[in-house]
């Protein structure tokens, strides 16, 4: 058996260096969603909003269509779907296959045996579907 020579010899060599620490800059994204807006994909770019000023979310088919507290609203190229993923689901309710609310605008419930609805702020009344009638109570 034959030794090999090691080409760098042992030294005890001690370096009280302070390790490196690589400060990581944040994404646009995630520093306007720690302030607590959303971020919703409007024509030519992006909508920075506060969730408390959506009032509801209306799908028209490939499209949706936002309503705000303001009386304002936009229509989307997205799908209800892919919106109600962005916005926080502990605010956000899907009462029906069209209709995404804002928990934090209803000012009444309507569970009659002919109506089912919530009313919310500025006088919108949206409908409940039979299956998902079960979150409102």
């Amino acid at each position: 058996m034959k030794l090999v020579k090691e080409a760098y010899p042992k030294t005890d060599l001690k370096i009280d260096a302070e390790p490196i620490i690589l400060r990581h800059e944040p994404s646009l994204h995630a520093a306007i969603e720690a302030s607590g807006r959303v971020i919703l994909p409007i024509p030519g770019g992006y909508q920075c909003c506060k969730p408390e000023d959506i009032l509801f979310l209306k799908a028209e088919s490939n499209y949706t269509e936002i309503h705000y507290l303001d009386g304002s609203k936009k229509l989307l190229s997205k799908t209800l779907k892919v919106l109600e993923e962005v916005l926080p689901a502990h605010r956000f309710f899907r009462v029906h296959k069209s209709y995404v609310v804002n928990a934090a605008h209803i000012t009444d419930i309507i569970l009659s045996t002919h109506e089912r609805a919530v009313k919310l702020a500025r006088g919108f009344t949206i409908p409940v579907s039979r299956d998902k009638k079960g979150i409102l109570m």
